[in-house]
């Protein structure tokens, strides 16, 4: 028999869901590729300059790269959802880790090649 006068404890509410900024997120993704677009553009302006040829060689894919990862760390942060785990660095380590130390000496042995151009050795 069910008694009336008995106090119940109130249910616990389910949490709400957590608020995720896409539209944020999603216009840093546009103003990073507006970026990028802008580096590729004034480092083929740069290129034809005799003075900063060698020195665009060497900055421009070092900065594309970056931007490249920034949106990467973006998009796997907000919209994989790595950001609200329990422990997301180890997730973001590997998911970054491994393609950085692929793609950093493909962009640095050139990149030492143009330095050994520069200084004449």
């Amino acid at each position: 028999m069910i008694n009336l006068n008995e106090k119940r404890e109130p249910e616990e509410k389910p949490s709400l869901p957590v608020k995720r900024p896409y539209t944020t997120v999603f216009l840093s993704l546009a103003i990073l590729t507006i970026l990028e677009l802008n580096v590729s553009f004034i480092g083929d302006i740069m290129q034809n300059i005799p003075t900063f040829e060698n020195i665009v060689e060497l900055l421009v894919p070092i900065t594309l790269i970056s931007l490249a990862f920034v949106k990467a760390a973006l998009v796997a942060a907000f919209f994989m959802g790595i950001k609200y785990q329990k422990r997301p660095w180890v997730t973001a380590g590997i998911m970054f880790g491994i393609p950085l130390f692929i793609a950093l000496p493909v962009v640095l042995i050139p990149a030492m090649g143009t330095v050994v151009y520069l200084c004449g050795i």
